[in-house]
């Protein structure tokens, strides 16, 4: 049997094949930390879960979903948008649901991406980027960062590799892995680098959004520029927030003929997201993930300082 090409060319996930690997090691009484996974030790609110439960009453959970979601949780999620991010969406634009957020950046890619087309990711970057734009055809182009900076990549380094190919730039911001978030003054910068650049298409990935323990809270371009939301498609998703990596539910907020081609591709592939997690999403205050992540957050910025005093001790600085 010969497999295509596409599929030869292509790399496993690093990230589940080393946590692969710790789970075997943890199950031979190898204890190994594991720090692959972006999840979190944390069962859902008790709301949500009530909810989950009050769902499977309803022959509707167990029936297929509309390919692009339930059109109430569609607008539910632009809503929570706007009030948060303080911007507007017009009728140009609109929602879709998929199973994940990595899923919806698969389909924004296969809906954007020609053969040869260049995507810009900033390093540090999540291990998937380049993989899933090498599959649709495209080409990665890396812009690094380094720690004494922040892990913040220079606009001027960005401007260095723009050309009549690039199609895209993926700005994931709180970033996967590094853990930092792009200050204002970035943002403001990226604005104006992005305004003279209207042809290219701005991928924000957004999922980290509600885990940023540390003042001041994450802020983007486009809220410094709201013309950009035109060139922008916002990926976000119920992993994080929710602490529900299990439950594959993403969602893309963009202009509503990527939107409708995003459509066209799951269709063909995955169908619509799960029915019985989006109807009880439905009934779930999103303003009580406030209060359910105060203690969470709290958590996270403990480990945080547990993990930098380990390394300390260890005389391990450059590990962090």
């Amino acid at each position: 049997m010969i497999l295509s090409s596409r599929v030869k060319e292509a790399q496993v996930s690093i990230t589940l094949a080393v946590n692969e690997k710790i789970d075997q090691l943890n199950q031979n009484g190898i204890h190994v930390y594991n720090m692959t996974s972006g999840q979190l030790p944390f069962k859902p609110s008790s709301n949500f879960i009530q909810s989950i439960l009050k769902q499977l009453n309803f022959l509707k959970s167990y029936q297929y979903a509309p390919v692009s979601g339930l059109k109430s949780l569609r607008k539910k999620f632009v809503d929570w948008y706007q009030v948060h991010r303080q911007i507007e969406f017009n009728e140009e634009f609109d929602c879709i649901i998929s199973n994940g957020s990595k899923h919806s950046i698969y389909n924004v890619l296969g809906a954007l991406i020609n053969p040869g087309d260049e995507v810009i990711t900033l390093a540090p970057y999540w291990v998937s980027y380049p993989e899933m734009i090498k599959f649709w055809g495209g080409t990665p182009i890396v812009v690094k960062s380094h720690a004494f900076d922040n892990y913040t990549p220079s606009i001027e380094d960005i401007e260095k590799v723009v050309s009549s190919r690039t199609k895209a730039i993926i700005i994931n911001s709180p970033n996967n892995p590094a853990g930092v978030h792009y200050p204002v003054d970035w943002m403001k910068k990226f604005a104006e680098f992005a305004c003279k650049h209207k042809d290219i298409v701005l991928i924000s990935d957004e999922l980290y959004s509600e885990l940023a323990y540390y003042d001041p809270k994450p802020r983007y371009f486009y809220q410094e520029k709201v013309e950009l939301l035109k060139q922008t498609i916002i990926i976000n998703g119920i992993s994080k927030s929710f602490a529900s990596t299990g439950l594959r539910i993403g969602y893309c907020i963009g202009d509503i003929k990527l939107i409708s081609a995003m459509g066209k591709i799951q269709s063909q592939t995955t169908s619509g997201a799960s029915s019985l997690i989006q109807r009880a999403l439905l009934d779930v205050d999103f303003e009580e993930m406030n209060q359910y992540f105060e203690p969470v957050k709290e958590q996270l910025r403990q480990c945080s300082q547990i993990m930098m005093t380990s390394f300390r001790d260890a005389n391990m600085s450059h590990c962090y």
